[in-house]
């Protein structure tokens, strides 16, 4: 399961690629939270854990990116909330960039 979960072009972003390819890969998350309450149903699974983490941290080190993310991609900005709900304990840090 893991090894398929890592195959998705999601977890291939490379810093030099730039915005375009940051943009394709949130219109594919886009497309999987239009129906679902997270990425592959409506129970959180591994695999929304791991492209949380993944994509928090690429949005928390682009601020600037992440306040244009919000408006144009509202369902990925409350999918992150819903799987940062379900995923956090009393030591995680709030993500401030969903906010």
């Amino acid at each position: 399961l893991l090894h398929s979960t890592f195959s998705f072009d999601i977890f291939r972003l490379e810093p030099e690629l730039g915005n375009s390819h940051f943009e394709e890969q949130l219109k594919y998350i886009d497309g999987l939270v239009t129906t679902n309450e997270f990425l592959f149903g409506n129970q959180i699974k591994l695999v929304d854990i791991i492209a949380y983490c993944h994509l928090s941290s690429s949005l928390h080190a682009a601020s600037d990116f992440s306040k244009k993310i919000r408006p144009k991609y509202p369902r990925v900005s409350r999918w992150l909330l819903r799987v940062a709900a379900q995923t956090r304990s009393k030591n995680n840090i709030h993500p401030s960039h969903l906010d």
